[in-house]
């Protein structure tokens, strides 16, 4: 099956969608789908250092650093290995959504990723009351790069409470989000888009009920 591109994505004015409330499931909403078509919203390099910028993941002057390296073989061969691992992060996506646990290659990729980083793990102060783990990202070096990618899913299947982990409950919606309400009883990746035209569905099918009840 063909991908429409973010091209075709910009026509329809369409965004990345920052709804998960985990950067890891952000990534895997990056490929959603239009009337059951895959439709990429990061199809080149450029797309992924807007998403990186957009998503908070790096500072704007290290994401050009690395836009001004790379040859193109080397931001080719990182979008390859980005959407692998984004195709193995909508995989846990799944086998959570079905009561299974996180598949073993998934956590054997995050791994491999991590390593091959160099990641190693440092404090660093954000304010004076605030702190956050982080190591120090080589943005002339693609595997460095990948360490990043890699933490947010060292992240979603560590830090997070996969129970909560969920898909949009719409049968035509693809994407996926963290729970973190209070109740946690969220249903939809959002109420003005999903939510909105489920209640609107309901309400066509409680009119038309009416109508065939009150039919001679």
């Amino acid at each position: 099956m063909s991908t429409i591109t973010s091209e075709s994505a910009a026509e329809k004015n369409l965004d990345f969608f920052f709804i998960a409330n985990q950067p890891a499931l952000d990534l895997a909403n990056t490929l959603i789908a239009a009337k059951g078509v895959p439709l990429e919203l990061m199809p080149n390099f450029h797309s992924f250092c807007r998403w990186v910028e957009k998503a908070g993941l790096a500072p704007v002057d290290q994401i050009k650093r690395a836009s001004q390296t790379w040859s193109r073989l080397q931001e080719e061969a990182f979008m390859d290995g980005l959407r692998d691992y984004r195709a193995r992060v909508k995989e846990v996506i799944v086998a959570l959504g079905n009561k299974k646990p996180v598949p073993n290659s998934f956590v054997e990729e995050t791994n491999r990723l991590l390593i091959e980083a160099n990641a190693v793990v440092q404090v660093e102060a954000h304010d004076a009351k605030t702190f956050r783990r982080t190591w120090p990202l080589n943005w002339s070096q693609p595997k460095s790069v990948f360490g990043l990618i890699a933490e947010t899913g060292l992240q979603l299947i560590c830090d997070c409470d996969l129970s909560l982990v969920r898909k949009c409950e719409s049968p035509d919606c693809v994407l996926a989000f963290y729970d973190t309400t209070k109740n946690h009883k969220r249903r939809w990746c959002s109420m003005d888009v999903c939510g909105n035209r489920h209640k609107a569905t309901l309400h066509r099918r409680k009119v038309q009920g009416s109508s065939a009840q009150r039919s001679p």
